[in-house]
Protein backbone atom coordinates (compact mmCIF):
# COMPACT_ATOMS: atom_id res chain seq x y z
CA UNK A 1 0.00 0.00 0.00
CA UNK A 2 1.38 3.53 -0.72
CA UNK A 3 1.81 6.28 1.58
CA UNK A 4 2.60 9.61 2.05
CA UNK A 5 6.26 10.80 2.79
CA UNK A 6 5.89 10.23 6.50
CA UNK A 7 8.06 13.41 7.41
CA UNK A 8 4.96 15.64 5.40
CA UNK A 9 2.51 13.85 7.52
CA UNK A 10 4.59 14.90 10.79
CA UNK A 11 4.31 18.68 9.61
CA UNK A 12 1.02 18.50 8.60
CA UNK A 13 -0.27 17.09 11.95
CA UNK A 14 1.40 20.43 13.60
CA UNK A 15 -0.46 22.72 11.24
CA UNK A 16 -4.24 21.24 11.27
CA UNK A 17 -6.02 21.32 14.74
CA UNK A 18 -7.02 18.31 16.22
CA UNK A 19 -10.82 17.58 15.07
CA UNK A 20 -9.58 18.51 11.35
CA UNK A 21 -6.92 16.15 11.65
CA UNK A 22 -8.74 13.42 10.44
CA UNK A 23 -11.14 13.89 7.80
CA UNK A 24 -7.84 16.34 5.79
CA UNK A 25 -5.38 13.01 6.61
CA UNK A 26 -8.92 10.98 4.88
CA UNK A 27 -8.72 13.50 2.04
CA UNK A 28 -5.62 12.47 0.28
CA UNK A 29 -7.43 9.01 -0.42
CA UNK A 30 -10.44 10.42 -2.13
CA UNK A 31 -11.91 10.71 -5.29
CA UNK A 32 -13.12 14.55 -5.36
CA UNK A 33 -16.23 15.35 -6.78
CA UNK A 34 -15.40 17.50 -10.58
CA UNK A 35 -16.06 21.33 -9.72
CA UNK A 36 -16.34 23.87 -12.61
CA UNK A 37 -17.66 27.03 -12.93
CA UNK A 38 -20.06 28.29 -16.09
CA UNK A 39 -18.42 30.85 -18.32
CA UNK A 40 -20.25 34.30 -18.47
CA UNK A 41 -18.29 35.72 -21.14
CA UNK A 42 -20.36 33.26 -23.41
CA UNK A 43 -23.15 32.50 -21.98
CA UNK A 44 -25.05 32.90 -18.69
CA UNK A 45 -26.17 30.70 -15.44
CA UNK A 46 -30.05 30.92 -16.90
CA UNK A 47 -29.53 30.00 -20.16
CA UNK A 48 -27.05 27.02 -19.34
CA UNK A 49 -28.06 25.80 -16.45
CA UNK A 50 -31.14 23.91 -17.61
CA UNK A 51 -29.61 21.99 -20.25
CA UNK A 52 -26.45 20.55 -17.73
CA UNK A 53 -29.26 19.79 -15.49
CA UNK A 54 -30.87 17.56 -17.85
CA UNK A 55 -27.53 15.33 -18.21
CA UNK A 56 -25.63 15.89 -14.92
CA UNK A 57 -26.05 15.25 -12.15
CA UNK A 58 -25.52 18.64 -10.42
CA UNK A 59 -24.69 20.34 -7.12
CA UNK A 60 -25.24 23.36 -6.94
CA UNK A 61 -21.92 25.25 -4.77
CA UNK A 62 -24.13 27.74 -1.95
CA UNK A 63 -21.38 30.58 -2.30
CA UNK A 64 -20.63 30.98 -5.97
CA UNK A 65 -23.64 30.87 -8.20
CA UNK A 66 -21.62 30.21 -11.15
CA UNK A 67 -19.70 27.17 -9.78
CA UNK A 68 -21.55 23.33 -9.81
CA UNK A 69 -20.15 20.05 -8.55
CA UNK A 70 -20.71 16.60 -10.66
CA UNK A 71 -19.70 12.78 -9.20
CA UNK A 72 -16.12 12.22 -10.45
CA UNK A 73 -17.62 9.80 -12.64
CA UNK A 74 -19.39 12.19 -14.71
CA UNK A 75 -16.27 13.88 -15.78
CA UNK A 76 -15.04 12.12 -18.54
CA UNK A 77 -19.04 12.99 -19.78
CA UNK A 78 -17.85 16.59 -19.02
CA UNK A 79 -15.01 16.88 -20.98
CA UNK A 80 -16.06 15.18 -23.98
CA UNK A 81 -19.36 18.11 -23.64
CA UNK A 82 -19.66 20.74 -25.87
CA UNK A 83 -20.31 22.67 -23.21
CA UNK A 84 -16.59 22.56 -22.37
CA UNK A 85 -15.40 22.04 -25.64
CA UNK A 86 -16.46 25.47 -26.47
CA UNK A 87 -15.88 27.18 -23.44
CA UNK A 88 -19.32 27.58 -21.70
CA UNK A 89 -18.12 26.04 -18.88
CA UNK A 90 -14.58 25.75 -16.92
CA UNK A 91 -13.35 22.94 -14.78
CA UNK A 92 -11.67 24.20 -11.87
CA UNK A 93 -11.21 23.55 -8.00
CA UNK A 94 -13.38 25.30 -5.82
CA UNK A 95 -10.32 26.30 -3.75
CA UNK A 96 -8.68 27.81 -6.73
CA UNK A 97 -12.11 30.12 -7.38
CA UNK A 98 -11.59 31.64 -4.06
CA UNK A 99 -8.37 34.07 -4.85
CA UNK A 100 -10.04 35.79 -7.19
CA UNK A 101 -13.39 36.47 -5.34
CA UNK A 102 -11.38 38.26 -2.53
CA UNK A 103 -9.24 39.63 -4.56
CA UNK A 104 -12.96 40.89 -5.96
CA UNK A 105 -11.63 42.79 -9.15
CA UNK A 106 -13.51 45.97 -10.72
CA UNK A 107 -14.19 47.09 -14.41
CA UNK A 108 -12.37 50.48 -14.01
CA UNK A 109 -8.84 48.15 -12.60
CA UNK A 110 -5.87 47.65 -14.27
CA UNK A 111 -5.05 44.32 -12.44
CA UNK A 112 -1.91 42.33 -12.66
CA UNK A 113 -2.17 38.45 -12.43
CA UNK A 114 1.49 37.55 -11.91
CA UNK A 115 1.69 33.75 -12.84
CA UNK A 116 -0.98 33.41 -14.64
CA UNK A 117 -1.26 30.01 -16.82
CA UNK A 118 -2.96 28.26 -17.43
CA UNK A 119 -5.67 31.02 -16.88
CA UNK A 120 -8.15 29.99 -14.59
CA UNK A 121 -8.13 32.46 -12.01
CA UNK A 122 -6.90 35.18 -14.71
CA UNK A 123 -10.37 33.91 -16.94
CA UNK A 124 -12.82 34.13 -13.78
CA UNK A 125 -11.47 37.52 -13.31
CA UNK A 126 -12.04 38.25 -16.56
CA UNK A 127 -16.20 37.50 -16.33
CA UNK A 128 -15.94 39.21 -12.56
CA UNK A 129 -15.27 42.02 -15.17
CA UNK A 130 -17.71 41.54 -17.36
CA UNK A 131 -14.35 41.92 -20.02
CA UNK A 132 -13.91 45.57 -19.08
CA UNK A 133 -10.91 47.06 -17.39
CA UNK A 134 -7.61 45.63 -18.16
CA UNK A 135 -5.57 42.41 -16.59
CA UNK A 136 -1.94 41.89 -17.14
CA UNK A 137 -1.50 37.82 -17.74
CA UNK A 138 2.53 37.16 -16.75
CA UNK A 139 3.90 34.04 -17.59
CA UNK A 140 7.55 32.83 -17.40
CA UNK A 141 7.07 28.85 -19.05
CA UNK A 142 6.62 28.73 -22.65
CA UNK A 143 4.40 25.81 -22.69
CA UNK A 144 2.25 26.56 -20.38
CA UNK A 145 2.12 30.67 -21.90
CA UNK A 146 0.99 29.24 -25.10
CA UNK A 147 -1.56 26.82 -23.14
CA UNK A 148 -2.74 30.05 -21.19
CA UNK A 149 -3.25 31.58 -24.08
CA UNK A 150 -5.11 28.68 -25.81
CA UNK A 151 -7.94 29.01 -22.87
CA UNK A 152 -8.14 32.56 -22.78
CA UNK A 153 -9.05 32.83 -26.47
CA UNK A 154 -11.27 29.76 -26.22
CA UNK A 155 -12.92 31.30 -22.72
CA UNK A 156 -13.85 34.85 -24.89
CA UNK A 157 -11.31 36.66 -22.08
CA UNK A 158 -10.72 39.43 -24.22
CA UNK A 159 -9.65 42.39 -21.63
CA UNK A 160 -6.80 40.02 -20.79
CA UNK A 161 -3.02 40.99 -22.08
CA UNK A 162 -0.67 38.31 -22.24
CA UNK A 163 2.90 38.43 -21.58
CA UNK A 164 5.43 35.64 -21.94
CA UNK A 165 7.94 37.44 -19.19
CA UNK A 166 9.75 36.12 -15.87
CA UNK A 167 7.46 37.80 -13.09
CA UNK A 168 10.30 38.33 -11.23
CA UNK A 169 11.57 41.10 -12.99
CA UNK A 170 8.21 42.38 -14.12
CA UNK A 171 7.95 45.67 -11.29
CA UNK A 172 11.21 47.37 -12.94
CA UNK A 173 8.98 47.93 -16.29
CA UNK A 174 5.62 48.29 -14.27
CA UNK A 175 6.30 50.02 -10.87
CA UNK A 176 3.40 50.57 -8.95
CA UNK A 177 1.24 50.36 -12.13
CA UNK A 178 -1.53 48.16 -11.18
CA UNK A 179 -4.69 48.74 -8.80
CA UNK A 180 -5.04 45.07 -7.76
CA UNK A 181 -2.08 42.08 -7.68
CA UNK A 182 -2.77 37.58 -7.91
CA UNK A 183 -0.28 35.78 -7.14
CA UNK A 184 -1.01 32.22 -7.13
CA UNK A 185 2.50 30.91 -6.34
CA UNK A 186 4.37 28.48 -7.68
CA UNK A 187 5.18 26.07 -4.57
CA UNK A 188 5.49 22.21 -3.57
CA UNK A 189 1.51 21.62 -4.17
CA UNK A 190 0.97 19.46 -1.10
CA UNK A 191 -2.50 19.85 -1.39
CA UNK A 192 -2.34 17.92 -4.85
CA UNK A 193 -0.72 14.50 -2.95
CA UNK A 194 -3.16 11.62 -3.58
CA UNK A 195 -2.37 8.09 -1.31
CA UNK A 196 -2.74 5.82 -5.09
CA UNK A 197 -0.40 7.89 -7.12
CA UNK A 198 3.21 8.32 -6.13
CA UNK A 199 4.13 10.65 -8.38
CA UNK A 200 2.32 13.06 -6.92
CA UNK A 201 4.73 12.97 -4.25
CA UNK A 202 7.71 11.51 -5.45
CA UNK A 203 9.54 15.24 -5.63
CA UNK A 204 8.69 16.30 -2.29
CA UNK A 205 10.84 17.28 0.76
CA UNK A 206 12.65 20.07 2.38
CA UNK A 207 14.76 20.78 -0.04
CA UNK A 208 11.75 21.56 -2.50
CA UNK A 209 10.21 23.27 -0.06
CA UNK A 210 13.39 26.07 0.21
CA UNK A 211 13.35 26.16 -3.35
CA UNK A 212 10.21 27.33 -3.88
CA UNK A 213 10.64 29.46 -0.76
CA UNK A 214 13.18 31.42 -3.02
CA UNK A 215 10.77 31.60 -5.82
CA UNK A 216 8.03 32.91 -4.26
CA UNK A 217 10.11 35.23 -2.14
CA UNK A 218 11.21 36.89 -5.02
CA UNK A 219 7.76 36.90 -7.14
CA UNK A 220 5.79 38.47 -3.86
CA UNK A 221 8.36 41.61 -3.75
CA UNK A 222 8.07 42.02 -7.28
CA UNK A 223 4.18 41.76 -7.06
CA UNK A 224 4.53 44.16 -4.40
CA UNK A 225 6.49 46.81 -6.10
CA UNK A 226 4.04 46.02 -9.26
CA UNK A 227 1.31 47.42 -7.04
CA UNK A 228 0.16 50.93 -6.32
CA UNK A 229 0.11 52.71 -2.86
CA UNK A 230 -3.34 51.80 -1.80
CA UNK A 231 -3.67 48.66 -4.08
CA UNK A 232 -4.76 45.32 -2.91
CA UNK A 233 -3.07 42.02 -3.28
CA UNK A 234 -3.95 38.82 -3.11
CA UNK A 235 -1.14 35.79 -2.46
CA UNK A 236 -2.05 32.44 -2.19
CA UNK A 237 -0.30 28.47 -2.59
CA UNK A 238 -1.80 25.18 -3.01
CA UNK A 239 0.91 24.14 -0.03
CA UNK A 240 0.45 23.48 3.54
CA UNK A 241 3.78 24.46 4.33
CA UNK A 242 4.16 27.67 6.51
CA UNK A 243 7.29 28.13 4.78
CA UNK A 244 5.89 28.53 1.34
CA UNK A 245 2.98 30.52 2.87
CA UNK A 246 3.06 32.18 6.69
CA UNK A 247 7.05 32.62 6.83
CA UNK A 248 7.42 34.03 3.34
CA UNK A 249 5.02 36.71 4.26
CA UNK A 250 5.82 37.29 7.32
CA UNK A 251 9.19 38.26 5.77
CA UNK A 252 7.86 40.79 3.38
CA UNK A 253 6.12 41.89 6.50
CA UNK A 254 9.15 43.15 7.86
CA UNK A 255 11.04 43.97 4.76
CA UNK A 256 8.07 46.72 4.03
CA UNK A 257 7.66 47.55 7.63
CA UNK A 258 5.03 50.01 8.13
CA UNK A 259 4.45 50.22 4.27
CA UNK A 260 1.84 47.17 3.98
CA UNK A 261 -0.65 45.36 6.12
CA UNK A 262 -2.52 42.15 6.10
CA UNK A 263 -6.03 42.68 5.91
CA UNK A 264 -9.12 40.53 6.92
CA UNK A 265 -11.39 38.90 4.88
CA UNK A 266 -13.98 36.62 5.29
CA UNK A 267 -14.63 33.09 3.30
CA UNK A 268 -17.78 31.62 3.63
CA UNK A 269 -16.69 27.63 4.19
CA UNK A 270 -16.29 25.24 7.26
CA UNK A 271 -13.67 24.29 6.39
CA UNK A 272 -11.46 27.15 6.85
CA UNK A 273 -8.81 27.72 9.58
CA UNK A 274 -6.49 31.51 10.58
CA UNK A 275 -3.13 31.40 9.46
CA UNK A 276 -0.22 30.07 11.66
CA UNK A 277 1.46 32.51 14.00
CA UNK A 278 4.09 29.85 15.33
CA UNK A 279 5.65 26.73 13.75
CA UNK A 280 8.49 24.39 14.24
CA UNK A 281 9.70 27.29 17.26
CA UNK A 282 9.62 30.07 14.43
CA UNK A 283 7.07 32.93 15.45
CA UNK A 284 5.28 35.46 12.86
CA UNK A 285 3.88 38.89 13.21
CA UNK A 286 0.18 38.58 14.78
CA UNK A 287 -1.46 39.69 11.37
CA UNK A 288 -0.68 35.90 9.98
CA UNK A 289 -3.74 35.58 11.75
CA UNK A 290 -5.98 37.33 9.27
CA UNK A 291 -4.87 34.62 6.58
CA UNK A 292 -6.59 31.57 6.07
CA UNK A 293 -5.70 28.04 5.34
CA UNK A 294 -8.81 25.84 3.13
CA UNK A 295 -8.73 22.33 4.25
CA UNK A 296 -8.93 19.50 1.56
CA UNK A 297 -12.16 17.81 1.68
CA UNK A 298 -14.51 15.73 -1.03
CA UNK A 299 -14.43 19.01 -3.14
CA UNK A 300 -12.16 21.39 -2.13
CA UNK A 301 -7.88 20.86 -2.35
CA UNK A 302 -6.25 22.53 0.52
CA UNK A 303 -4.91 25.98 -0.27
CA UNK A 304 -3.36 29.26 2.10
CA UNK A 305 -4.31 32.79 1.28
CA UNK A 306 -3.29 36.32 2.69
CA UNK A 307 -4.55 39.69 1.29
CA UNK A 308 -2.31 42.33 1.43
CA UNK A 309 -3.13 46.25 1.34
CA UNK A 310 -0.47 48.26 0.21
CA UNK A 311 -0.25 51.67 2.15
CA UNK A 312 2.66 54.30 0.48
CA UNK A 313 4.89 53.24 -1.81
CA UNK A 314 7.82 50.79 -1.60
CA UNK A 315 10.06 51.84 -4.35
CA UNK A 316 12.90 53.00 -2.23
CA UNK A 317 13.37 49.50 -1.04
CA UNK A 318 15.23 47.63 -3.87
Amino acid sequence: MNQLPPLFLERLEKIIPGEAWSPVLQSFSLERDVSFRINTLKTSVNELLPKLQNEFSLTVVPWMKEAFLIPASEREKLTHSTYFIEGMIYIQNLSSMIPPLVLAPHKDEKILDLTAAPGSKTSLMSAMMNNEGEIAAVEVSRDRFFRMVTNLKTLNANNVRTFLKDGERVWKATPERFDKVLIDAPCSTESRFHVSDPETYAYWGMKKIKEMVKKQSRLLFSAIQCLKPGGTLVYSTCSFAPEENEEVVDRLLKKFEGKIILEDFEIPLDNVQSGLVEFDQKFYSPMLLKSKRILPNHAMEGFFLTKIKKISSTLDLE
